[in-house]
């Protein structure tokens, strides 16, 4: 087994991980478990040369994970199927030209790190039950988002040089694109870079927490208001957005390296949400 094959191998194991500790943990699918395991039975049988899966029976169980992964938050629905589409299309480009085309292995590389950033999240959000004062909860999620922003949003970004064909701001923004100068950012970005430079307000009224942002420089002229709970959803689902787009990446490199192993199959190679 070469090297390829052995980042391909982890990457199913660290799909396994994201199915069992976020979305199970969030969805509670029934199905989730049995494909969790089927995952590490395939990765079992790659790395010990036995084939008891037919490539079809590998497809149908991919295809079941890649539905679940894309469909478990509504709200950021429709950026995984532009992303699948975005990468599965440059993937089909990357092979034709024969140009090495592998951002798994890029984030297999700093998997750590993305751990640590998931790890930091959830001690956050047990924490926030014990933590009395608002404004060092708001401070902890800047915290996180900035780390979050760093380690996994840039580095999705950066991955991708979509601007010909698709709208990588709109793939990787939770509700719209920013304008930033002549160009855009994605609103994750652009609230992490307000955190960053302070560029925002914490506001109590009575019993309330908002925050207001106004970014007018660095190109911006981003000024938006939201609630505690606005705040924490967007948070929330940003969060969400980069893990299920890591995700995505994660099936489509563990799909290459089972058609490697099993032989080709009927997996879908693009399909969009209309």
């Amino acid at each position: 087994m070469d090297n390829n094959e052995t980042i391909s191998t982890n990457s199913i194991e660290l799909l396994e991980k994201f199915l069992f500790f976020v979305v199970h943990e969030r969805t509670k699918n029934p199905h989730l478990m049995v494909h969790i395991s089927d995952l590490r039975r395939i990765r079992n049988q790659i790395q010990n040369n036995t084939k008891d899966f037919s490539p079809n029976e590998v497809a149908k169980i991919f295809l079941d994970i890649l539905q679940i992964i894309i469909g478990w938050n509504e709200r950021i629905e429709n950026q995984l199927y532009l992303l699948w589409d975005a990468y599965t299309e440059i993937t089909k480009i990357s092979n034709q030209n024969k140009v090495p085309f592998s951002p798994a292995k890029k984030f297999s590389e700093n998997v750590e790190k993305i751990l640590q950033t998931h790890s930091i999240y959830e001690d956050i959000i047990l924490e926030s039950k014990k933590i009395k004062s608002e404004k060092t909860y708001f401070y902890s999620l800047f915290y996180f988002h900035i780390a979050n922003t760093e380690t996994l949003g840039n580095a999705l970004l950066k991955e991708f040089h979509l601007e010909k064909d698709y709208d990588p701001f709109t793939i990787f923004s939770v509700k719209t694109k920013i304008p930033r100068g002549e160009s855009f950012d994605t609103d994750i970005r652009t609230i992490r870079n307000a955190l960053a430079h302070f560029n925002y307000k914490i506001i109590k009224e009575k019993n309330y927490w908002k925050i207001k942002f106004s970014m007018n420089d660095y190109g911006y002229n981003f000024n938006k208001l939201f609630t505690r709970n606005e705040f924490v959803k967007f948070l929330d689902d940003g969060y969400s957005l980069l893990e299920s787009q890591l995700a995505l990446i994660w099936v489509i490199a563990s799909v290459s390296i089972c058609e490697k192993f099993f032989g080709k199959s009927n997996f879908p190679r693009k399909f969009s949400s209309a």
